[in-house]
């Protein structure tokens, strides 16, 4: 839908309750839960291609970036960026039945079309796919990242979040 539509319906949402949290369908995480939450995060070494090129073995990279990720989720529970991380920390490893495993929590919860990173998520899912052999779901997430379109034509691919 176009974003002034959706905007709309947000303010029409927001408008009819007293407060914002009254709509929320969890309670917002405290000041220092979130500043935990990006501790943990600040200290992610999983998305960095250079962490990766050392010679220590997957498996110990894996158990020295999970607890982590597991840390950040328990703090937040609700944020769909720690199934993020776990999916690509384990792309990075090459353990694609387990990064598939998360890339199917992201793309089966409704908020996914509002993060940035929607595209990055079907491409990741293209690629565990076509790992996996399922190549029928590789094909539905491909037409699906060819459909996406912004009224603003604004190119997301031009953002990193990470590098």
């Amino acid at each position: 839908m176009p974003l002034s539509e959706a905007i709309k319906i947000l303010e029409d949402n927001i408008l009819k309750s007293s407060k914002p949290e009254d709509k929320m369908i969890f309670p917002p995480p405290s000041m220092e839960t979130l500043m935990c939450y990006h501790d943990y995060s600040y200290h992610f070494k999983s998305l960095n291609d250079y962490y990766w090129s050392f010679k220590l073995p997957t498996s110990i990279k894996i158990n020295i970036e999970q607890p982590k990720i597991t840390k950040m989720k328990e703090l937040f529970p609700y944020e769909l960026w720690t199934e993020y991380w776990y999916a690509k920390m384990y792309m990075k490893g090459n353990r694609h039945k387990k990064a598939y495993e998360y890339l199917q929590i992201i793309l089966n919860d409704l908020l996914v079309y509002s993060m940035q990173i929607y595209p990055e998520v079907l491409e990741m899912a293209i690629q565990c796919a076509e790992n996996l052999g399922f190549d029928e779901q590789a094909n539905t997430y491909r037409n699906q990242k060819t459909s996406l379109w912004n009224e603003y034509s604004i190119d997301v691919g031009k953002f990193y979040l990470f590098n």
